[in-house]
């Protein structure tokens, strides 16, 4: 499931400042990937979610023609192809990593807050070298 291309990208967002973890999501990490499937990663920022620049210059060296682009219609991301297949890389701030306010039955969600948590309790981790991504999961095993 995890392939060295997704290990190669998480070593590239770990250096960043705010990147905790990376975790694969979507249809690779549900298995249900075909030939035309994307790449969805996700990087867990606790502390904020690292300069736009700074993050292009970690994944240029690695994209199609060194090319990265950044979208923001969902959020902070970056999307990039790598031997043409189409990588997006979702930054998830400490806002929507803040399980314990969606735990209160009066709290509203900001955003796609379900979406990202339901995203990330069924992610696959790529790099969590301090444990970020598996205490998240273990939260959301009740949610």
């Amino acid at each position: 499931m995890i392939c060295d291309t997704d290990r190669a990208l998480a070593a590239a967002l770990l250096p960043l400042a705010g990147v905790a973890a990376v975790a694969l999501g979507g249809s690779r990490a549900s298995g249900l990937a075909d030939a035309a499937s994307d790449t969805d990663l996700y990087a867990l920022c606790p502390t904020g979610v690292p300069d736009a620049a700074a993050r292009v210059r970690a994944l240029a060296p690695l994209a199609d023609g060194g090319r990265v682009r950044r979208e923001t219609a969902w959020g902070d991301e970056d999307h990039l192809h790598l031997d043409g297949r189409l990588v997006e890389i979702v930054y998830l701030d400490g806002s929507v990593l803040d399980v314990e306010r969606f735990y209160d039955p009066g709290a509203e969600p900001t955003g796609y807050t379900t979406a990202f948590l339901h995203a990330l309790a069924g992610a696959v981790g790529v790099a969590d070298p301090d444990g970020t991504l598996a205490a998240l999961q273990e939260r959301l095993r009740a949610f």
